[in-house]
């Protein structure tokens, strides 16, 4: 209970070392490693405790929960039966209902999940959690309108569920009421404002609410005088060089325009993987591996061989959620060099670069970053930072392309305008022995990110 795993797994382990018939510490040892991530060993534990109390239904509880964590199909199936005992067992157990309805809806078995949803809030009317995976999986099932009352319901008893306001938000969305979906977005961001997902769809329901307008013209905060963001502009002004640049990934997002010039290089990082990863998938046909991060999903939406995969963020720390790029590629790759690194990581990109050791960040021949919040170079509180992060990669780097995500309008401000996101691509200076001024943009190769999004080009400022 206080958080020290590594103690708890010792004492219960001591505990059975006095008594191996002790099924309770055999439960309460694998809900220990089970919190540690050792997955496997915890699975071991609470068969041990099954097999000294078969009625236990606490310890078929758990091991469902580790299996159901697992997440292959056919441990998703041993999860059924471990709730559906558990169950046999204690048929009021409410948390047990609801994961069985989660299994049953990651199976597609939705009709199926809602009756173990609908029966969990039958035993617990105040099962918060349960009505939002209720609505999950009505909204799956295309009943919109009962979705909302159940994501509503969930909110009613807990007012500060984030996702519960974010699931609201996609109905919302889904039911074209964009308005509301704005609302629901935002809520969820006042309540954790770290909240990638409901930033990303936030920002798509505002741009599809005003997606043909001209730029929005905006001041942020005290603004910057127009003199340093011109400086900043002929800073990064794109190049051409003696490296063609082509397309990796796909049409959509996921795609990015990098140098031809990628033979031998020892391998791609990617922070920020989320449910897209064709950019990753096709560099590993070319023979490259790819080192893959996120703490928000599971596992790459692909299975590829050639992945390998951290379900961590990339940041400035290193603890059970955090790592710092240093330590990454240390950790992985800790005698080879040339690497790419596509990250796109909702913001954190600035804390990330300006953390990271310039020996470490000279190890990649190729950068591809998407930047977030650019139009925050207008506001004197955050110029510096901004200016700062790019200032230290083109100490070795070369601006090579640059492409606005169309996911949101530019943003003008005293004649400039800045697109608040988008993706640039660097290359190291050694690797360059031809270049001039690039005055050609989009590139032929360039694509939309958001398919049913009107494009806009670069700016000419940026060019």
């Amino acid at each position: 209970e206080l958080g020290k795993m590594d103690k708890a797994v010792k004492s219960y382990e001591q505990a059975i070392k006095i008594k191996p018939d002790f099924a309770e510490a055999l439960n309460n040892l694998g809900i220990s490693l089970q919190e540690l991530g050792q997955l496997d060993a915890a699975v071991k534990n609470y068969e041990k405790a099954i097999s000294i109390k078969s009625e236990f239904a606490n310890a078929h509880y758990n091991l469902g929960l580790t299996l159901e964590r697992l997440g292959s199909i056919s441990q998703l199936n041993s999860a059924i039966n471990c709730y559906e005992k558990t169950l046999s067992i204690q048929p009021d157990f409410a948390d047990a209902h609801n994961h069985l309805g989660n299994v049953l809806s990651d199976l597609g078995q939705l009709n199926t999940a809602v009756k173990s949803y609908e029966k969990a809030i039958e035993l617990n009317s105040n099962f918060a959690e349960a009505f939002n995976n209720l609505g999950n999986a009505l909204q799956e099932l295309g009943k919109m309108d009962k979705a909302v009352k159940s994501y509503e319901q969930a909110i009613k008893i807990d007012p500060n569920f984030a996702e519960a306001y974010y699931n609201l938000g996609v109905t919302f969305q889904n039911l074209n009421q964009l308005g509301e979906a704005v609302k629901s977005y935002e809520k969820a961001l006042d309540i954790k404002p770290d909240y990638a997902e409901a930033v990303n769809n936030l920002t798509f329901t505002l741009q599809e609410l005003d997606q043909q307008g001209p730029s929005q013209k905006k001041w942020i905060g005290k603004a910057i005088e127009k003199q340093k963001i011109e400086e900043f502009l002929g800073l990064v002004k794109p190049i051409k060089t003696n490296h063609k640049l082509i397309r990796v990934g796909g049409d959509l997002d996921g795609g990015y325009l990098i140098p031809n010039d990628i033979e031998n290089i020892g391998a791609c990082f990617s922070p920020g993987v989320s449910d897209i990863a064709n950019f990753e998938n096709e560099l590993t046909k070319k023979g490259i591996k790819c080192f893959l991060a996120d703490y928000s999903v599971e596992k790459p939406p692909i299975k590829n061989a050639l992945f390998d995969f951290e379900k961590k963020y990339l940041g400035n720390q290193n603890n059970e959620i955090y790592m710092t790029l240093e330590s990454w590629v240390e950790n992985k790759a800790p005698k080879k060099t040339d690497f790419i690194l596509q990250m796109d990581i909702e913001g954190s990109e600035y804390s990330t670069i300006n953390d990271t050791p310039l020996e470490i960040l000279n190890k990649f021949r190729i950068l591809v970053i998407e930047f977030h919040g650019l139009d925050a170079l207008f506001d004197k509180m955050h110029f510096d930072s901004i200016n700062l992060t790019f200032k230290k990669i083109l100490k070795k780097f070369e601006v090579v392309h640059i492409h606005p995500n169309n996911c949101i309008k530019p943003i003008e401000c005293n004649g400039i305008v800045i697109p608040p996101f988008m993706e640039f691509t660097f290359l190291r200076k050694d690797r360059i022995t031809k270049k001039g001024r690039n005055l050609s943009f989009p590139h032929q190769l360039d694509r939309p990110n958001v398919e049913n999004y009107a494009d806009f080009s670069l700016p000419k400022c940026w060019f």
